[in-house]
């Protein structure tokens, strides 16, 4: 005992061998006296303290600093006595048994990384333009928005993603940020909402934590495409859309539509507006030339500052086999709703006007009888 707290004196720091010849270091206490050999008798607070301290409450950390208004508490933390990269003699011995361990992957904030888009978008003015409407969805709104397309369309590092009406492209930074989007591509008809575009990626993409989060520097996964969607030819690599179009003409609604039924590797198109009003969001989706689509899920989402509330559309997109294939079920429930009213005497309004036919046919039969007295009526 006297080796382990002698050190408070004053005098040169000791150590004491432990258990496995590791060597400890002791931190001192406010309990013990400089001889290291009598206590004091503690206060009921100290005991109160003392007990927190047990549970974990203002536990000091391993310089030996007091945290949350405590004392010095005794802690024994064991010394380097191998190589520094493994620690000590346990950890060593710990990693031996378990292996190599893989390195944690960077933690992703994306509370600050929202913090940083806002005060970049600041410093351009905003991000209006001169056409369209400019608004951008909430935090919240955009990583469930990513979440559904992560889980239900697999949207991963071999995706390419666009969105259409870009304007600061903030949701394809999400997606390269959060989900690890190695391509993406923004498109945006309005001039001055392309040049503050590039200057927002290009200085987001300068931040330290930004880059620590992405494999290449933020400018060369998102690209900015100064055009009209009615400009574009095909897009046959793309995997994912998503597109903010409310205020989009129909003309830009139509091609956007074609593009995505021509394209062969596109599974995924999400859509953000205003409420479809009780229509069925396939058949309208189907107006616009977007060929057989199913919705995976659909949500309410506000627009960040004023606060307008849209609802997003998450649509995968059906192939013409898949979409006779998912028709086959409606069939054959509404065959067996006819066979079960059959059954229990309820005939189909069809088959109760052939009925009346029936019953008309042999009326007339009857009438007849004089003309034919060899046949007998139905």
């Amino acid at each position: 005992r006297r080796g382990l707290l002698g050190h408070l004196d004053g005098g040169p720091e000791r150590t004491s061998g432990g258990e496995g010849g590791v060597t400890w270091h002791v931190h001192p206490s406010r309990f013990a006296s400089q001889d290291g050999l009598t206590k004091r008798r503690s206060t009921k607070d100290e005991r109160v303290r003392d007990s927190k301290r047990r549970l974990g409450v203002g536990w000091l950390s391993q310089l030996g600093r007091p945290q949350k208004g405590g004392d010095f508490r005794r802690v024994m933390l064991p010394l380097q006595t191998s190589h520094p990269e493994l620690g000590s003699e346990e950890a060593r011995i710990k990693q031996e048994r378990n292996g190599p361990q893989e390195k944690n992957e960077p933690i992703i904030n994306l509370r600050k990384l929202y913090s940083a888009m806002q005060t970049i978008e600041n410093r351009l003015g905003g991000g209006e333009g001169i056409e369209g409407i400019y608004g951008s969805i909430t935090q919240t709104g955009t990583s469930k928005i990513m979440e559904v397309m992560v889980e239900s369309c697999n949207l991963n590092e071999d995706s390419f993603l666009v969105d259409v009406g870009a304007g600061l492209c903030r949701p394809l930074v999400h997606a390269v940020v959060a989900c690890g989007v190695k391509r993406a591509v923004g498109f945006e008809v309005d001039p001055i909402k392309c040049q503050k575009a590039i200057s927002f990626i290009s200085q987001l993409g300068k931040l330290p934590f930004i880059r620590a989060l992405t494999p290449l520097v933020l400018d060369e996964i998102i690209a900015v495409q100064c055009t009209a969607v009615e400009n574009l030819a095909t897009l046959h690599e793309v995997t994912h859309m998503y597109t903010f179009w409310e205020g989009i003409p129909s003309s830009a609604k139509h091609a956007v539509g074609r593009l995505v039924q021509a394209s062969p590797n596109l599974k995924c198109v999400v859509v953000v507006q205003r409420s479809f009003r009780g229509a069925v969001p396939e058949k309208h989706m189907l107006q616009y030339g977007f060929g057989p689509l199913e919705l995976l899920a659909s949500f309410p989402v506000s627009m960040g500052g004023s606060g307008r509330s849209f609802t997003s559309y998450i649509f995968s997109k059906v192939e013409a086999l898949d979409s006779m294939k998912m028709l086959v079920p409606k069939i054959e429930s509404t065959m067996g709703m006819d066979q079960h009213a059959c059954e229990h005497g309820k005939i189909p309004r069809k088959s109760q006007g052939t009925k009346k036919m029936r019953r008309a046919h042999s009326e007339s039969l009857g009438a007849m009888v004089d003309f034919f007295p060899s046949k007998k009526p139905r």
